[in-house]
């Protein structure tokens, strides 16, 4: 069974993550590690004890596509999968304040850092923490972090630094 540090290590497959609905990995709990043409290597729930045949078969029907998986204790999963779906189709805007241009990397291309909330970017050499909206982001733009944030409203993600 994976635990957090373990998928907080995994490289994912940014593409598997368009070949996976969100709302399919959001409402079973699944989250797509990587793909080739025939197969997809998901991580599912472990708490689906007899259940796990018939989601496999769901998801085999609705992906079209054999599955491998690995398991994790769902409370972790949901996290994970909220964190890759949040930051998987955006784009990062650097700014003191206001948005001043956009940048061509997304929070998935920046470099991983021992916390899964953080990461590098090697273009301005900052790191960068990943905020929801509201106190936490509030928070640590008034520490001085560089911060991404996700928006649904605006779908996107976008970096606040505070020069």
């Amino acid at each position: 069974m994976l635990n957090a540090s373990d998928l907080d290590r995994i490289a994912i497959d940014v593409d598997v993550l368009e070949i996976v609905p969100e709302s399919v990995a959001r409402n079973h709990t699944v989250l797509p590690l990587s793909w080739d043409e025939t197969t997809i290597h998901l991580v599912i729930p472990s708490d689906t004890p007899g259940r796990t045949d018939e989601l496999l078969t769901t998801l085999r029907f609705i992906l079209d596509r054999k599955l491998t998986f690995d398991v994790a204790e769902r409370s972790i999963l949901e996290t994970t999968v909220d964190l890759h779906y949040s930051a998987c189709g955006s784009v990062i805007q650097n700014c003191p304040r206001t948005f001043l241009f956009r940048c061509n990397k997304r929070w998935v291309d920046l470099d991983r850092t021992s916390d899964s909330q953080l990461r590098h970017c090697g273009k301005c050499d900052t790191n960068v923490r990943l905020c929801k909206i509201g106190d936490e982001l509030d928070a640590a733009v008034a520490r001085g972090e560089c911060v991404a944030y996700y928006d649904r409203s605006e779908a996107f993600l976008g970096i606040i630094c505070d020069d």
